[in-house]
């Protein structure tokens, strides 16, 4: 899960900074930091308001470190939400896919489908 701050133009404009956290089914929590590099879509009303974006993280072992999440994500919008979304691919060797997650239909487009390139970095304690 990322959060963004409120933007002033476009809702996952560009160099967009985000504060994320990364749930595990196994292990720690890991908090990292981002970037959206390339982002669209949205409407007028989500554009000003601290947005959430949520993806599910898939890899290829379930206890993979979470350092093997940072790197550079890219991926386009296309058909499906949740599970059947595109989603982004990067990370660690190119092996992981973030696919966006819409925790309750009713609220429209989700933001996460609209972000189109992704930086992630460990946050150091």
């Amino acid at each position: 899960m990322c959060v963004a701050s409120p933007g002033e133009k476009d809702m996952l404009g560009p160099e967009r900074q985000l504060s994320c956290t990364f749930e595990p089914l196994t292990g720690a929590k890991a908090n990292f930091t981002g970037v959206v590099k390339r982002g669209g879509g949205g409407d007028e009303a989500t554009r000003h308001a601290k947005t959430v974006l949520v993806w599910a993280v898939l890899g290829p072992r379930i206890d993979a470190a979470a350092s093997q999440l940072e790197g550079r994500y890219v991926g386009a919008v296309g058909e499906g939400q949740g599970v059947n979304a595109p989603g982004l691919v990067g990370g660690h060797g190119g092996r992981i896919v973030l696919r966006p997650l819409t925790l309750d239909a009713d609220l429209g487009e989700n933001a996460s489908v609209a972000v189109l390139e992704l930086q992630l970095s460990s946050m150091k304690a």
